[in-house]
Formats: C-alpha cells, sequence, structure tokens
C-alpha cells in the first residue's frame, strides 16, 4: 500500500476508535439540564431567535456570555435551528468537537515531533505518539467541566481552532505550498479569536516549536522569511482588539482588589496555576463552580502556586538549552496563561474547563516520558489507562444529572463557595417541602458573600415566597445598593414600596429599572404608579402612562395604570372609565381593573348595580373564579 495510502488508513482508524469512545464515555451526558451561565447565554438570549441567516446571530446582547464572542453565538443559533432549546442537543454537538479535538491534537503532536525532528531517546513513529497522547487526553474526566456544561463550548471550540492554527502553522513551515497552509492559519485563527479570546496562545505555541526546531532568535527566524508564517496571525490579532475594545473586555477581565496589577489578583492566579498542576496530575475532585470569594480561593494551597511557578520558569530554561523533553511543560504553560497569568477573570477565579487544551500538552509529556522509559510496553500502557479513564466521564456526568444534584455535589466539595450555596438555595426554596433547607443555603451565600448583589436578590425572591414582604425589600434595597445594574432588584424594591403606599420611596428604583430596561411595559408601569402617589408628580404620570400606552396598545396593565392615573385628576372621571373598560376588554381576567373600574363608578354615583356587578366580578377573579 503506498504511503500516503497506509497514512489516510491510519488517520481514518484513529478517528473512528477516538469518536467511538467519546461517545461511549459521554453516553449518559445528555441528561443534564441547562446550568448557571447556560440561562443568559442560551435560554434568555434573544438574538438566538434569528436564525443561521439573522444578522442578530452575531451580535448577541452585551449582558450574555457570548458577548465579543459571535461565532460562539452563531454555533448556538444554528443549535437552536437545528433542534431547539433541547440540552441533550447542545451537549452531543460538544461531544462531537470533543471528540474532533483529539483527533486533531494527535496531528498535532505527530507533527510537532516530525517538525522538531525526532525527540532524543525515541524510536517511536510520531502518528504513534500523536494516538497515544489522543487516547490518553480525550479520556480525562477533567473535560466534562468544558464538554457537559453546555456554555463552555466556547473552550472546546476555541480549542478546536487553536489546535488546527498549530498544525496549519507547523504545515507550512515544510510543505513545498506555504502559501495555502498560511492562508488555512489566517481563517483558523481569525475563527478563534470570534470564539474566544484565549485562543491568543495560539502564535505563542507556534513560535516555540518554531524557535526549538530552528534554535534562532525571534528576529533570526524573520530574517529568513519566517515571518510570512507569522503575518497569518496578524488579522486575528486585529479582530481581537477590535472585539476587546468594543464590547469593553478589560473591564468584565478585573477582579476585585483595586484593578488588575496587585497583590491580591496574583495571589488568586497563583493559587489557580497551582490547582490546575495538580489536577492535571490526579484529576480529583471536580468541582463544577469553584467560587469566586476569598474563603473559596483560600482552599487551594500557595505552595502548589510556587511549585508550579517555579516548574515554569525551568521549563523556559530547559527549553532554551535545547531541551526538547521540556517543550509540552513550556506549552502546558503557555496554554494557561491567557486566564491564570496577569490577566484575573472577573467571577470565576479558578475554573476546571480552562485545563482542557493545556491539559493536552501535559499528556504530550507524559507520553513522551513513557515512550523513553519503556518504548515496547508504552503504548499498551497508554491504552489501558485510557480504558480506565474512560469509564471517568460516565460516572462524573452522573452528578450533572439535575441541577440539584451537581450543585449538592458542588457545596459538598467547595463548602466555603457563596455561588455554590447560592444556587442550591434557590433551586431548594422553590420546592415547598424542601424551602427551609434552601432558606439556609441562601443565608450561608450571603454570609460568604455579603457583598455579591444577586445572592440578595436571589433571598429577596425567597423571603416573598415566605410572604415576608419587609425582609424581603431589605435584601432588594441591598441588592440594588450593591449593584446599580439590577433592573430587577429595582423593579422588585419598587413595587413592595408602592404596596407599602410608600411612593415617593419607589420612585427612583422604579426609574432606574425603567432606564436599565426600556423595553419592559411593566418597570414604565412602576414609574407612572409611583409618581401618581408622589406630590405633584400626577401631571408627569400621565405622560409617562400615555406614551406607554402609545408603545403598547395591547398591554392591559398599562391602560389600567392611565386610568387610575386619570380619576385623580378633575373632570377625568369619563376619560378614565375608557381606560378602564378597554382594560378590561383586553384582559377580562385582570381583577384590579373590575376593582378599580367599580371604584370610579362609585365616585361618579348614580350607577350602584353596575358598582355592584363589577365589585362581585373582581371578587370571583381574586378567589381565582373565571
Amino acid at each position: 500500500m503506498p504511503g500516503e495510502a497506509r497514512t489516510l488508513v491510519e488517520v481514518t482508524a484513529w478517528s473512528l476508535l477516538i469518536c467511538g469512545l467519546v461517545g461511549l464515555a459521554y453516553r449518559n451526558a445528555s441528561v443534564a439540564p441547562f446550568l448557571l451561565d447556560d440561562r443568559p447565554s442560551i435560554v434568555e438570549n434573544p438574538s438566538l431567535a434569528a436564525g443561521v441567516w439573522g444578522a442578530a446571530a452575531w451580535s448577541p446582547p452585551a449582558w450574555s456570555f457570548t458577548t465579543g464572542r459571535p461565532l460562539l453565538n452563531w454555533s448556538f443559533a444554528a443549535n437552536v435551528a437545528i433542534c431547539g432549546f433541547d440540552p441533550g442537543c447542545f451537549r452531543w454537538i460538544n461531544v462531537g468537537l470533543h471528540a474532533l479535538n483529539a483527533v486533531l491534537l494527535s496531528w498535532v503532536i505527530a507533527e510537532t515531533v516530525s517538525f522538531l525532528g525526532g525527540l532524543r531517546g525515541l524510536a517511536t513513529k510520531p502518528r504513534t505518539l500523536g494516538l497515544a497522547c489522543g487516547l490518553l487526553w480525550v479520556a480525562s474526566p477533567v473535560h466534562t467541566a468544558a464538554v457537559t456544561y453546555v456554555s463552555q463550548r466556547a473552550e472546546v471550540l476555541m480549542a478546536a481552532f487553536n489546535l488546527a492554527s498549530v498544525l496549519c502553522f507547523l504545515r507550512a513551515q515544510r510543505s513545498p505550498r506555504p502559501a495555502v497552509w498560511r492562508w488555512a492559519v489566517a481563517g483558523a485563527f481569525v475563527g478563534g479569536v470570534m470564539v474566544k479570546e484565549s485562543v491568543v496562545s495560539a502564535p505563542v505555541v507556534c513560535l516555540l516549536l518554531d524557535w526549538t526546531a530552528r534554535r534562532r532568535s525571534v528576529l533570526g527566524q524573520l530574517k529568513v522569511g519566517g515571518w510570512w508564517s507569522y503575518a497569518a496571525f496578524v488579522p486575528g490579532l486585529g479582530l481581537l482588539a477590535f472585539l476587546a475594545l468594543s464590547t469593553a473586555l478589560p473591564g468584565r477581565m478585573a477582579v476585585d482588589g483595586g484593578g488588575w496589577m496587585n497583590f491580591h489578583n496574583a495571589e488568586v492566579q497563583l493559587r489557580a496555576l497551582g490547582h490546575y498542576l495538580s489536577l492535571s496530575v490526579w484529576p480529583h475532585p471536580l468541582v463544577f463552580d469553584r467560587g469566586a470569594n476569598e474563603a473559596a480561593l483560600a482552599a487551594y494551597p500557595i505552595w502548589r502556586g510556587f511549585m508550579a511557578l517555579v516548574l515554569a520558569v525551568w521549563s523556559v530554561v530547559a527549553v532554551a538549552l535545547g531541551r526538547l523533553a521540556w517543550v509540552p511543560v513550556a506549552a502546558f504553560f503557555i496554554l494557561l496563561a491567557p486566564t491564570s497569568s496577569l490577566v484575573p477573570v472577573l467571577g470565576q477565579p479558578v475554573a476546571d474547563h480552562r485545563l482542557y487544551l493545556p491539559l493536552g500538552a501535559a499528556c504530550a509529556g507524559v507520553v513522551i516520558l513513557l515512550f523513553r522509559a519503556a518504548p515496547r510496553t508504552a503504548l499498551w500502557a497508554v491504552g489501558c489507562a485510557a480504558i480506565v479513564l474512560f469509564t471517568l466521564p460516565s460516572l462524573r456526568n452522573r452528578d450533572y444529572r439535575t441541577a440539584i444534584s451537581i450543585w449538592s455535589d458542588t457545596v459538598a466539595k467547595a463548602p466555603m463557595s457563596y455561588r455554590a450555596h447560592g444556587s442550591l438555595g434557590q433551586l431548594l426554596v422553590a420546592e415547598p417541602a424542601r424551602r427551609a433547607e434552601g432558606l439556609v443555603h441562601l443565608r450561608e451565600a450571603v454570609r460568604l458573600a455579603p457583598r455579591d448583589a444577586e445572592t440578595h436578590y436571589q433571598l429577596g425572591l425567597a423571603m416573598l415566597q415566605e410572604k415576608d414582604r419587609g425582609e424581603a425589600l431589605v435584601y432588594f434595597r441591598r441588592c440594588a445598593d450593591l449593584d446599580r445594574n439590577h433592573a430587577l432588584a429595582h423593579a422588585q424594591a419598587a413595587l413592595l414600596l408602592l404596596e407599602s403606599d410608600r411612593s415617593a420611596e419607589a420612585l427612583p428604583f422604579a426609574q432606574r429599572a425603567a432606564e436599565l430596561r426600556p423595553g419592559r411595559a411593566d418597570f414604565r408601569r412602576l414609574v407612572g404608579a409611583s409618581l401618581r402617589g408622589t406630590p405633584g408628580g400626577l401631571p408627569e404620570s400621565l405622560a409617562v402612562l400615555e406614551r406607554l400606552v402609545g408603545d403598547f396598545p395591547e398591554n392591559a396593565a398599562a391602560w389600567l395604570h392611565r386610568g387610575l392615573s386619570l380619576a385623580q385628576v378633575s373632570g377625568g372621571q369619563s376619560a378614565a372609565l375608557e381606560c378602564l373598560v378597554h382594560a378590561t376588554r383586553l384582559d377580562p381576567k385582570l381583577a384590579p381593573a373590575w376593582r378599580a373600574l367599580a371604584s370610579t363608578l362609585s365616585a361618579i354615583g348614580g350607577r350602584d348595580a353596575e358598582v355592584r356587578a363589577y365589585e362581585e366580578r373582581a371578587a370571583a377573579l381574586e378567589r381565582g373564579i373565571p
């Protein structure tokens, strides 16, 4: 069989083997629901409704996880177009991408070994090394954090473009037609930029491999014509700069502690680096969300971080001294650098899914050591290890079977994570039999993170379920103080204050909610109602409600509130009746409209029979009688 045909058969066999094993390992992943960032990114993302051909699919809302990542958002829109909002379908596409990445990683390792001219002490074929590395990498249970968690398609898809960029770069160095491969590098890198910013590690990895192979300085590489290969990354870097500035990426990356370059952030990233190194050696425990508060982050020993830092520095020195076996170690830290160096990440300083691609470099290092120590039995050892590892993703995916199960597992493994307690508490309070347990977790979340706005908001909602409106108001106001952009907290505070006849206090909350979400008719109604009860605010209330019914002519509640305001105007009873009657026509089950209609007619006088009929109608609706 000719060499090219034999290579094609081998590659096809690898691909089928890997795809089959990945499908087996993730066979139970589809039962998991949407979790955490999945809701704003997918379920509540209005841009996905545009379909794959709509321009909106490339322009996610500013509050979404997909902001500044148009290709990722488009992939979600394509998913919705294919099978709706079925979380199982989303996950099977993630699983397919995971299998593709294993194949790409195998090719990259094989191509790298060939590009470096082989490794001293290794007589193994590059393709065999690549296969062994791909099998070991794809089986790791750590990857459930990226594959089973739908939103982390960002990590999986970015890895595909990252690996494709490196593979095409390596091919361009040895191909008789390098221009074709350089165009491929440019396309793959641009694709990665539109998925996730951490793809910037690709050109640095390419520089590492190129420098190691040629043993020239960077300027020396450029002088001999290597600059064309690196020029392929320029369009992607330009696009990255544009997306970062247009979506305020720098502001979204900073964490608490007074900016980027400070001791607090350095300590956090050092702890994270040590954790990743530990998890790459022994993948346990796997935690869905490790938290962002000080108490949660303190669980990661800083001495591991110092060990990782020493190892990173030594790997660079070793590569500079020509020790090729240290290239995978240097690549490991380069791939981690975009999210685990000087750039802290808001809300999630430590996350298992960030190990997705760096673990490929770690697996390459392990495989090289095995083949160097025992070349005859190394492949069998890797195969046996992969068989054992392939059973672990399905075991881990059992924790994802329900939202309560995964958050319960997270609380057990990361008891100091406020977000874990808050998320579990939010789910439990929705079940009447477990509401008390849920309140315990929500209060613990507030204790662990007293300055987290969302935790206060969720506890406020729980207090509403407990009929404790006074305490609910306290939490909603605290949330609004902590986060001026939390529209729902402002609206809830305004509503509770209105119910307590404290219109003047409610007005600024209602105005802020309407300012943040001008498309919400109910928020604008709150403004009108607050103005109606504020001294001297009736004319402005009428103006607000007039604009509201103009914008939402089919909104019965808008007509109701306009009628209530008109009823307070001298001589406005007739116009108020028209608005209230129109509200009952739009929504015959709107009890407050019938109650207001009865009250207005009673003030006019002479229509007692109609007043009684409307009051009876309102009372019946309030009792749930249609």
